[in-house]
């Protein structure tokens, strides 16, 4: 699983959806992803 760039920053360019939703997405995966064993690349920008 990659996950690309999930910084507070970015949120503010969300708005389909609210922003806490959008991070209680990217955990719930993050922890499914765990959960199954599955290997996780987290990436962020600077």
């Amino acid at each position: 699983m990659l996950l690309v760039d999930f910084q507070a920053g970015l949120g503010f360019g969300v708005e389909s959806v609210p922003r806490q939703v959008v991070l209680n997405n990217a955990v719930a995966l993050a922890r499914t992803v765990v959960a199954f064993k599955v290997p996780v690349i987290g990436s962020t920008s600077f």
